[in-house]
């Protein structure tokens, strides 16, 4: 979250007068709309409007704002003409900058649905007081009809989700994500261009104490939670962060899940609770994880996209994947990303435990082709291990760029390429990714 301290602007809605300030510091501790302690503060005249900003490199545009008292919501409209030219001047990002205002709930803002739909790769970043949204010029493509299309955020009302859903939240307020066409409500959901978000969030101290059981939950708006494995709290910028596929409610929570047969494997007892309480990986029952117990290919693809925050929509899946499968959609998902190519005839063997080497495999595939992973093709790391031979020529150069990132770790000179990769063993192979993208 960009700090709302010097240089930045603020504004007091007060009834019907206006009031811009100039912050010239920090915000002082009796409370955000406070001027700091000790430094000048600049007021305009009453009446004057709040304005925000458009950045495209070099080029900087002045946007008017509109509010709402009755709905408490700040309005920003961009142009196609405006964009364009930010687009020009900038390649592939422009920053869309709403001020604060006292008493306001929502911020949104305005573009031209086709800037949202072209899917050519930029994105647009929407900075608000309650959050970063980071916009792909994507996100409607395939949403039908429609001129303008405004995206808000905004503080959501957690007062009707159940008693069970309001133990797990923290004390941040709800986000709420939406969407508008043409100023009708509209629903939002696009694997394929997913939405990044930042949120600033202030841990309790039972939270610092265990940073990475803070978790982003999805509340539907029957109050129905669930986990977004791709939140994290980053204690370095005070933010959370986590990608949407979907508009609606979201909000940080506490979640840690644990079970009673870890006992025996406590090099992966971290590994697992964090990814199970994450929505990565799940136990076989409520309490039990069966850590010694095998990875099918479909079990760990749809591990392997979760921890890596990747999502597709597809139309096709491999001939031996039903849509009443068990991870039905990873495994579609993973073949419309290009990281499954099953084998002949079209088939995925879904059901089929997974070999260590295929898990690594088919991760370094996933890593290369979107999180920039380097594989440098050279193998000579494998003479090292004395079960090197074992390993299959498809297999060599991803297994070999893992050793190199220290991303796998052999045992005794062995990595056993031909074993049945265990739930403890693929846990912690997942947990490592999960940190390092």
């Amino acid at each position: 979250m960009r700090s709302q301290g010097r240089g930045k602007y603020a504004v007091r809605f007060l009834g019907m007068c206006i009031i811009l300030l100039l912050l010239v510091g920090n915000t002082a501790a009796g409370g955000e709309d406070a001027p700091p302690s000790g430094e000048a503060v600049c007021h305009a005249s009453v009446g004057t409007p709040p304005q925000a900003s458009a950045v495209g490199g070099s080029r900087n545009e002045t946007l008017g704002v509109s509010l709402n008292a009755e709905t408490r919501t700040v309005s920003v409209s961009v142009s196609e003409d405006v964009l364009t030219k930010l687009f020009e001047s900038t390649g592939d990002t422009v920053s869309v900058t709403i001020p604060f205002v006292e008493e306001m709930r929502r911020y949104k803002a305005a573009f031209p649905c086709k800037s949202l739909s072209s899917g050519d790769g930029k994105k647009i970043e929407l900075i608000t007081p309650l959050g970063e949204i980071y916009l792909p010029t994507g996100m409607l493509k395939g949403q039908s009809g429609g001129e303008t299309a405004a995206v808000g955020v905004g503080r959501g009302d957690s007062s009707a989700f159940p008693e069970d859903v309001l133990g797990l939240l923290g004390e941040g307020a709800v986000l709420d994500l939406s969407l508008t066409i043409d100023g009708g409500q509209a629903e939002w959901e696009n694997p394929d261009f997913p939405v990044r978000v930042l949120i600033p969030y202030a841990p309790t101290a039972a939270q610092l104490r265990d940073p990475e059981h803070i978790v982003v939950l999805y509340v539907g708006g029957q109050g129905d939670a669930a986990v977004v494995p791709t939140g994290r709290y980053d204690a370095g910028t005070g933010e959370l962060s986590f990608t949407a596929t979907r508009f609606g409610g979201y909000a940080a929570a506490s979640v840690k899940k644990q079970f009673s047969d870890l006992d025996g494997c406590t090099w992966a007892k971290r590994a697992i609770e964090v990814l199970a309480s994450k929505g990565i990986a799940c136990g076989t029952s409520e309490n039990i994880f069966s850590p010694d117990g095998y990875v099918t290919r479909a079990e760990f693809l749809d591990m392997l996209l979760k921890a890596l925050g990747l999502s597709a929509s597809f139309d096709s899946n491999f001939s031996d994947v039903h849509a009443a499968d068990a991870f039905s959609e990873a495994a579609g998902a993973a073949k419309k990303l290009g990281i499954a190519e099953g084998t002949g005839g079209g088939r995925f063997y879904p059901a089929k435990s997974i070999s260590r080497q295929e898990m690594m495999a088919l991760a370094v595939r996933a890593l290369k082709r979107y999180k920039g992973f380097y594989v440098s093709g050279y193998t000579d790391v494998l003479a090292a291990l004395n079960d090197g031979d074992e390993i299959a020529p498809w297999a060599a150069e991803s297994i070999a760029a893992l050793m190199d990132a220290g991303l796998i770790e052999g045992v005794s000179g062995r990595i056993d390429p031909l074993a049945k990769a265990t739930r403890a063993e693929t846990a912690v192979f997942l947990y490592r990714l999960y940190n390092r993208f």
